[in-house]
């Protein structure tokens, strides 16, 4: 038995309870943000979430949550980059579902009764060195990615 065999087991029992304290974490601001934002304390709430999205960047149910708050607040391009970020991490999800609903509603303004809305919509997300443009129909919630660009190759 090699001397390096019980660091290597002291390194496998240790990184997971470090990896598991990370999202317990995130958890504990995503509730305090909740509850700040039942309160009507919405700066609060923005900062609980922000605080969880830091420790757990792909922590979709806290950007789901920032987006409806700053959305509330009046921050819509903000709000539009939180629903973007739920689309980009779980695409088929119900709230991703929600978030390209709610970028239509920030884009079209107030439903005047009037028009038709539409039952598609499209957006673009950036990531690294590519671009993706989805569609999703919105009667549906099929998400579709359209195509893929890289800014590589000098097109953007």
């Amino acid at each position: 038995m090699s001397r390096s065999f019980p660091a290597i087991l002291l390194i496998a029992l240790f990184v997971p309870m470090l990896a598991s304290a990370q999202p317990q974490q995130a958890v504990a601001q995503y509730k305090q943000g909740l509850k700040h934002k039942r309160a009507g304390a919405l700066e609060k709430a923005v900062a609980s979430f922000k605080a969880a999205i830091k420790v757990h960047p792909k922590y979709m149910e806290a950007h789901y949550a920032l987006g409806w708050c700053y959305r509330a607040m009046g921050a819509n391009d903000k709000a539009i980059e939180e629903f973007r970020e739920v689309i980009r991490i779980a695409p088929h999800s119900p709230e991703a579902i929600e978030s390209a609903k709610a970028i239509q509603r920030i884009r079209l303004g107030p439903d005047t009764g009037g028009g038709e809305q539409p039952d598609r919509l499209a957006f673009s997300s950036q990531r690294s060195d590519n671009v993706d443009v989805y569609t999703m129909d919105l009667t549906g919630g099929r998400l579709v990615r359209a195509y893929t660009i890289g800014t590589a190759s000098g097109l953007l």
